[in-house]
């Protein structure tokens, strides 16, 4: 992200095919910020929130 990626392109290159991810990212409202939350094995959710680009556990 930080070089300028789009969040599919972290998706298909990075994230997709990592063991601990558990499916595909889902679209999630917070408030008025548009989040990806993506389900991981630990049963935590990695966040993308679109407003800001960056990533964080939930």
């Amino acid at each position: 992200m930080r070089q300028g990626a789009d969040f599919p392109t972290v998706w298909n290159t990075v994230i997709k095919n990592d063991p601990v991810v558990m499916g595909p990212p889902v679209q999630h409202l917070d408030g008025d910020r548009a989040q990806l939350r993506v389900r991981l094995i630990s049963g935590q959710r990695l966040v993308f929130d679109s407003g800001s680009k960056q990533f964080s556990l939930l």
